[in-house]
């Protein structure tokens, strides 16, 4: 009987044993399925965050993208307005943008994006005026200031993100020679005799290719690639917005700048004067001639991202200067004192001796009244089969929409210690085809003889000494020859501009 009490219990002990198994294996399966439960909506939420952090990303980009088109549209509205004419080295306020703010729409892919631009104007402080003047853009001021400070807010909105660019820059007329020289396309200096003097060298829309012996004694700005190798020298400063190749013994003489692109400095015989700055990556080649630069330069730009800042000023982009169109109707020839001589709209054989004539008429001082000869013609002026040697006593303009050429056995020369004005010019509008509208100088243009030489087509300047001082504005230039250009200024395109140019100071960023 006690025997049976025994067994039973044990029987009974066993039974709990096992419902306690199964309890416990029941709360395992539960936990474990809590915790996976737990986990999966973990994960989900981080996966969704991630989406949703990277569609943020997409439309934070977009509304900045968005915000800087309308600092880009608010500037050229400012860059083409119409100057004052009854000003010289004075403009008005610009009228634009003529509401505020500026609105507009860009886009619809994924999502389309908005931009509200606000402009505000002030004068700049003087020493006797510290503070700022802010200046009406509703009616515009009626009274000429002589530069401008401008303020444009951007707010660039993509559906629930928004981004702010603040544009600080000032604006003054666009004096429409005050370079060098202009080149809106490529320029190429070769050889050892390739020499410019003078003030700034700007390439608008090309390249500049320095090769050889190459020398320009002023700063240089170029929209578009830089390669400057072999013996090239520039002694300022050199911009340029994208690429720039530094190799042989070129030698620059002030701070090398890319604002978008990127710096390259091959070898070790390159000299640098100034500090290096790029908004992609600066690549230097030799070891040495890095360690060397970096004792005591600035570089900027190795591999790193940029955003402009109001203390740093080295990569605010260059402004975009205009093409000066230049037409036979630019000027009132007659008014300003030159004897108007026209050949006609055909070249016959009466219109180039017409042309000859004029060029002749040079040589005798003008009469009463008169400061020199404007010439108008169709035909292709060449100033060998006119004259070897043009010796002028008065000023010449000459317009030819065919072209000009001045070869290596030709001479212009001055009579005088007075200044004469010589104007070689293709007009604006002149179709560039074969050699039309061509200007080739390889002769002597002399000293005391302020020379214009300008074409929307080709020129090409060669010899030992083309020409004295003067400006060279040309769609593409090759030069194989010195000038010294110096400081002349063209008291006869007094007349008005009509533009008026951008400098940006700093851009920020903000979101």
């Amino acid at each position: 009987m006690i025997v049976g009490r025994i067994q039973r219990a044990w029987q009974r002990r066993a039974r709990c044993a096992c419902d306690d198994e199964g309890l416990a294996f029941i709360l395992v399966v539960v936990v474990i399925a809590s915790v996976m439960a737990v986990l999966a909506a973990t994960l989900f939420h981080v996966a969704l965050d991630n989406i949703s952090t990277s569609q943020r990303m997409v439309l934070q980009e977009q509304a900045l993208q968005a915000a800087e088109s309308g600092v880009d549209i608010a500037y050229q509205g400012i860059e083409a307005v119409t100057l004052a004419s009854s000003t010289t080295g004075r403009h008005h306020v610009p009228c634009a943008p003529a509401t505020s703010p500026l609105k507009g729409s860009l886009g619809s892919a994924p999502s389309g994006s908005s931009y509200a631009v606000t402009v505000k104007y002030y004068k700049y402080a003087t020493a006797a005026h510290p503070t700022p003047t802010k200046l009406t853009t509703a009616t515009c001021t009626t009274t000429p200031v002589d530069l401008v400070r401008i303020v444009v807010t951007s707010t660039g909105a993509d559906l629930t993100q928004t981004a702010h660019v603040t544009s600080q820059a000032n604006i003054a007329p666009v004096n429409p020679f005050a370079n060098s020289v202009f080149v809106n396309g490529s320029m190429t200096l070769r050889g050892s005799n390739s020499s410019i003097g003078g003030q700034t060298v700007y390439v608008h829309t090309g390249k500049l290719t320095c090769n050889g012996g190459g020398t320009i004694d002023g700063s240089v700005t170029v929209l578009g690639p830089v390669t400057a190798k072999g013996s090239c020298s520039i002694a300022g400063g050199l911009e340029a917005t994208t690429s720039i190749s530094l190799g042989g013994t070129a030698s620059i003489g002030g701070t090398v700048i890319s604002t978008t692109g990127s710096i390259t400095v091959q070898g070790t015989g390159v000299a640098v004067s100034g500090s290096m700055y790029a908004r992609g990556s600066i690549t230097i080649s030799s070891t040495t001639w890095y360690q060397r630069y970096i004792a005591t330069h600035t570089v900027t730009g190795i591999s790193v991202s940029y955003t402009i800042n109001p203390t740093e000023t080295a990569l605010v982009r260059p402004t975009e200067e205009p093409w000066p169109d230049l037409t036979w109707t630019s000027a009132d020839w007659a008014g300003m004192r030159y004897k108007v001589v026209t050949t006609g709209s055909t070249c016959t054989t009466a219109a180039r001796v017409a042309l000859r004539t004029a060029v002749l008429s040079a040589r005798t001082p003008p009469t009463t009244g008169y400061v020199g000869v404007a010439l108008h013609t169709v035909c292709a002026v060449q100033f060998t089969k006119i004259t070897k040697k043009l010796v002028l006593a008065q000023s010449l303009v000459v317009f030819s929409t065919a072209g000009i050429t001045i070869a290596s056995n030709a001479e212009v020369l001055d009579s005088s210690t007075a200044k004469r004005t010589l104007f070689l010019v293709v007009p604006t509008g002149t179709t560039c085809t074969g050699t039309n509208g061509n200007i080739s100088i390889h002769g002597t243009i002399g000293t005391g003889i302020a020379t214009l030489v300008y074409s929307p087509c080709k020129v090409t300047i060669q010899g030992t000494s083309p020409i004295k001082e003067g400006k060279v504005y040309a769609k593409t230039l090759t030069m194989n020859g010195n000038m010294t250009l110096g400081t002349v200024t063209f008291t006869l395109l007094g007349f008005s501009t009509t533009q008026v140019s951008v400098g940006i100071d700093f851009e920020r960023q903000t979101s």
